[in-house]
């Protein structure tokens, strides 16, 4: 009978927002997979491990096989249910199949820090996506949450939304979040366009 795979939410970033059940379920597989950061964060275990990156369907056919006789934990950034790989396992391994630990992820943290409720947020990525629309999705929205990343750099972000006529009251760029360097900047369309280029960020834009 083939094993459950559990699709861990690691949090944020630092490791003390790993919640205890996320451990329970990491020492108790026989495989790790997960991107390069996580499998770091979990090296000292000493179990085997499985890099996911580059082809997703060698990964989950990797899975497949291995499952029969393994307990496998996929380390997923953040909370498996928010833009994650949960629905692509979903499809390919089926429901019953997997056990989802949820998670902290950059989204609550930011709204965490800023003292705000975030029940009516607008969540939503341009990792892996186009601008495309974007700006129906964030229409109507009070608060809108904006993952990005180097493809999509805080400049490109404030071209789109003045082409759009999208002009915040308020901009939170959130950077490095639960990390010691984390830094949180409040400001505006024109200043959003003079942040650096970087890594994974996270825009709180409020209407």
């Amino acid at each position: 009978m083939s094993h459950p795979v559990y699709l861990v939410s690691m949090g944020p970033g630092h490791e003390d927002y790993i919640s205890p059940c996320a451990w329970e379920a990491i020492n108790h597989a026989d495989l790790l997979v997960g991107a390069r950061r996580w499998l770091q964060v979990v090296a000292h275990l000493k179990k085997p491990q499985a890099l996911l990156g580059g082809s997703l369907d060698e990964v989950i056919n990797l899975i497949k096989s291995e499952r029969q006789d393994k307990k496998i934990a996929v380390l997923l950034s953040g909370d498996a249910g928010l833009y994650s790989l949960l629905p692509r396992l979903r499809d390919a391994l089926g429901a019953d199949a997997l056990e989802v630990i949820p998670g902290i992820s950059s989204v609550q943290l930011a709204f965490a820090r800023l003292k705000l409720n975030w029940e009516r947020a607008c969540v939503l990525s341009l990792h892996g996506r186009s601008f495309d629309g974007l700006a129906q999705e964030m229409a109507g929205a009070a608060v809108t949450a904006l993952l990005s990343d180097a493809q999509h750099p805080p400049a490109c972000v404030a071209e789109y939304l003045r082409k759009m006529e999208l002009i915040p009251q308020a901009i939170y760029v959130c950077q490095h979040l639960s990390y010691a360097d984390e830094r949180i900047v409040k400001t505006d369309l024109e200043g959003l366009a003079q942040v650096e280029a970087g890594d994974n960020f996270l825009l709180i834009l409020e209407f």
